[in-house]
């Protein structure tokens, strides 16, 4: 017999306390990586901010400082964005106050709550796998959610999307530890230690945050819960004619009727703010059911692809990433296997029912939009199911070696430990893929990104607002998304301030408003729907810039480059906004000269 198999029985016949010594070691170290892949370098990477993550601090400091958000609203349940087109959860943003507070308005507070919370998902994953797989599969799912690019990439920003993983994860939780997730009669009992009536209220009030803070979750996760209530639909039944057990169940759906009070409260007095993406976004019919019906379809196949999984995929800005899929290649065979695996226990195991019908119900919030697919956000109700469904195929694998392994001692049995060196090969493998994609990812959004992260826009912003406290105006020409909300956080503009500022607003196009003027901040139009009004529109508000103001022009180095260059020059009422580019080119050619 082998070293590594000798070492391998050993550890096996390990005293019960050594073994959960170990098995805590394996798991800190697990979340030590999980940990520092997500929260090291927020500051930076990726660039920040994105318009999205931007609107979410500010609001979240105005929150802080007044009690409303920017546009005056006082603690909401939802926020206007960008225009009455664009309304979000303000769950995040919630989350997002503290850290302010502590930080101060940086990209490091307005990220950390999603990085922090992104690790404690791989814990929340740990529990749960470990009480329907053990210890073997559950640290297995836990080291892949780690080192899972899409997980990584997505709660790196403060999107607030990023969110919704710890929620779904803890209230799968709550209901697992409450006892109404159970494979059977045996395992559908309460985890021992636990109360079933706090596990089952903190699973239902957790499904309802994860309902409301995004979306797509709020489509996925009443459909997934009736799927839970199909799937288990004997168990609701025999628990309903228990008192004691029907406590348990009441517990579930008061603390979810309580969660969802922000969206009943919302759906009953403006719905158009929970309809508000929803209205812009989806499919249309007027094409015909047929013709709706292929979209969906094609839609459907390009978010479980595995091209996108494995291969190329997109960060939240839509940067594209050439090489990198939403998860780690090598782990394709386990996931592959896993649901080999539970395809054929389906028929008679309730888990493997519900890892299906979570399956097929997630890329359906993605599947059903016009635009943009596939999308690493509308489909984030999956992210925590993938190393699930890998740690199906790790177990399934570990027994088809024990049985080639029995071949040679009576002493293996299908809950053996692997031989170590198996372990290391393929635990090496791993992080070797995860440390290939990490390098490219860092490339490529460093370089690609931050053009879509608007780096050299922010720059600017950024060196206006410190270097010319005196200048009556700053004029932004550059065709840039959202520019205004850089203004509030580089200046910075106190929230107290905000009202009283000028400021000059346009629709734009998708219902998204585009700000003209904020104060002595003053945006050329960025080709709206309605350009001409736009256009229109900002003529009579340059026009009314005094004869002798003296401001900064920030504007595009090169025609289609990236580049920022500042320029200080003076304005007067004879020359209006007939060509603020004209001007540009002219103040670009005195620079060179």
């Amino acid at each position: 017999m082998d070293r590594n198999l000798h070492e391998s029985l050993d550890d096996h016949t390990l005293h019960p306390t050594v073994r959960a010594e170990r098995l805590h070691l394996a798991l800190a170290l697990i979340l030590a990586v999980a940990a520092f892949v997500r929260c090291v370098g927020l500051d930076a990477l990726p660039p920040p901010l994105n318009a999205d993550e931007a609107s979410r601090g500010y609001d979240a400091w105005a929150l802080l400082e007044t009690g409303a958000d920017r546009h005056g609203q006082r603690w909401p349940f939802f926020l206007e964005s960008y225009g009455p087109g664009d309304f979000s959860a303000a769950l995040s943003t919630y989350l997002t106050i503290p850290f302010i507070a502590l930080l101060g308005l940086t990209p490091v507070a307005m990220r950390l709550p999603d990085a922090l919370l992104s690790t404690c998902t791989v814990l929340l994953l740990f529990v749960f796998v470990r009480r329907h797989l053990g210890d073997r599969a559950a640290l297995g799912a836990a080291l892949i959610l780690a080192l899972d690019p899409w997980h990584i990439g997505l709660t790196r920003t403060a999107h607030e999307s990023g969110f919704a993983p710890v929620f779904l994860l803890m209230g799968l939780l709550g209901l697992d530890r409450a006892g109404l997730l159970g494979d059977s009669e045996a395992t559908s009992e309460p985890r021992a230690g636990s109360n079933p009536m706090i596990a089952a209220a903190i699973g239902g009030l957790a499904l309802a945050m994860h309902t409301w803070v995004y979306p797509a979750t709020r489509l996925f996760t009443p459909l997934f819960a009736i799927a839970i209530a199909v799937i288990y639909r004997r168990e609701l039944r025999r628990r309903m004619q228990s008192p004691a057990e029907r406590g348990v169940l009441l517990s579930a759906l008061t603390a979810l009727l309580i969660g969802a009070i922000p969206l009943i409260a919302t759906a009953l007095r403006q719905p158009e703010q929970l309809a508000a993406r929803a209205n812009i976004t989806l499919l249309s019919s007027e094409d015909g059911r047929l013709q709706w019906a292929r979209n969906v379809t094609a839609n459907y196949w390009q978010n479980v692809s595995p091209r996108d999984w494995y291969w190329q995929c997109d960060d939240m800005t839509g940067v594209l990433l050439p090489g990198i899929g939403r998860h780690l290649i090598v782990t394709a065979p386990a996931f592959l296997l896993g649901l080999i695996v539970l395809l054929g226990r389906v028929r008679r195991d309730r888990w493997a029912q519900l890892l299906i019908a979570w399956l097929l119900l997630f890329p359906l919030p993605a599947a059903i939009c016009r635009d943009w697919n596939p999308h690493p956000m509308r489909t984030v109700a999956g992210m925590a199911l993938y190393p699930v469904v890998c740690a199906v195929g790790l177990e399934a694998f570990v027994a088809w070696v024990n049985r080639r392994r029995r071949r040679v001692s009576e002493r293996i049995d299908g809950s053996a430990p692997l031989p170590r060196a198996m372990v290391a090969v393929g635990a090496t493998a791993l992080l070797v893929n995860a440390a290939v994609i990490g390098e490219r990812y860092v490339r490529i959004i460093t370089t690609d990104g931050a053009i879509s992260y608007q780096t050299a826009l922010i720059n600017a912003m950024r060196f206006a607002a410190r270097q010319s406290p005196g200048d009556q105006f700053i004029l932004v020409t550059n065709r840039c998304v959202q520019p205004y909300i850089y203004a509030l956080l580089e200046e910075p503009i106190a929230p107290s301030r905000l009202a009283a500022l000028d400021r000059v607003t346009v629709p734009g196009r998708l219902r998204f408003d585009e700000v003209l003027r904020l104060g002595r901040y003053y945006f050329a139009p960025k080709e709206p729907a309605n350009a001409m009004e736009a256009m229109q529109r900002f003529r009579e508000i340059w026009s009314a810039v005094p004869a002798d103001s003296v401001g900064l022009l920030i504007a595009r180095c090169e025609e289609g480059g990236v580049g920022e260059l500042l320029a200080t020059f003076k304005v007067g009422q004879g020359g209006q906004f007939q060509d603020c580019y004209g001007v540009w080119r002219a103040t670009r050619s005195a620079l060179s000269d």
